[in-house]
């Protein structure tokens, strides 16, 4: 049996050019998508990514792309100000390839799974971490409503399955598909770097802290072994040039050891 096409897609975020932020925020590689890109890789599957934040293509050039690949799933990451142009983008799947799967996750989908399938051309969230739940998507081995770590509609009725077990071992993830990104049109903040290239980086997962206005409250907290973030700085230094990095991690010094 073929591996499924699989496509995963970073939306753009869309401001407004009087907001305070034009101009000035960063675009930095989506490593929860690339990461879930490599772990497909380990098993054989060959996605596709498209940045569409960084690579700036417009909506006719997304449904051309989308129409050529064909792609079985399409898996989308979304934050609360990229929803309106990941549903658009999931809407140009489903025009291209009406039998293809369209599947969120990120922030926003997680905290609002039932607003998220409220769209009929949104067919699973995926919630958690989204290595090991997208990979049984793709497999395609166990059934929906047996999958752990999902919210999906069937009929009118919003089914929330059980949460995934944690994943303490982050090492056991291969580093980020960097091959497959545009790696040359990434940009730090201005005025939150001192060298370029610079870029982001993640050690840990989770965060112990109680704050309530954050997603990462009270959630496991994990974290990679040293020497295989060090491995992965080295990579990006020799391949890419890379002379800053910064860690996006919700509470990297948390760890003393």
């Amino acid at each position: 049996m073929s591996k499924k096409r699989v496509l995963l897609v970073n939306p753009p975020w869309i401001s407004k050019d009087e907001s305070i932020w034009n101009g000035v925020r960063s675009a930095m590689p989506p490593l929860g998508l690339l990461s879930i890109a490599s772990y497909l890789e380990s098993f054989r599957f060959h996605p596709k990514f498209i940045d569409i934040h960084v690579e700036k293509i417009s909506g006719d050039e997304v449904f051309d792309q989308i129409k050529e690949f064909k792609p079985d799933i399409v898996g989308l990451t979304c934050m609360t100000a990229t929803a309106n142009a990941a549903h658009a983008i999931a809407d140009f799947s489903k025009k291209a390839t009406p039998s293809c799967m369209v599947v969120f996750g990120g922030v926003h989908a997680e905290a609002l799974p039932d607003e998220t399938l409220s769209h009929i051309i949104v067919d699973l969230v995926v919630r958690g971490d989204g290595e090991e739940t997208f990979l049984e998507i793709c497999q395609g081995e166990t059934p929906i409503e047996k999958m752990a770590g999902i919210s999906y509609r069937t009929g009118n009725q919003i089914i929330h399955n059980p949460a995934r077990a944690v994943e303490t071992n982050l090492s056991k993830y291969p580093m980020p598909a960097y091959h497959l990104a545009p790696m040359d049109k990434y940009y730090p903040a201005i005025g939150a770097y001192k060298r370029l290239p610079a870029i982001n980086m993640l050690m840990t997962r989770g965060c112990p802290g109680k704050c309530t206005f954050c997603n990462s409250a009270k959630t496991v907290l994990r974290t990679r072994e040293a020497s295989q973030v060090v491995e992965e700085i080295k990579f990006l230094k020799d391949n890419y040039g890379i002379r800053e990095i910064q860690f996006y991690d919700d509470t990297f010094t948390v760890m003393k050891k």
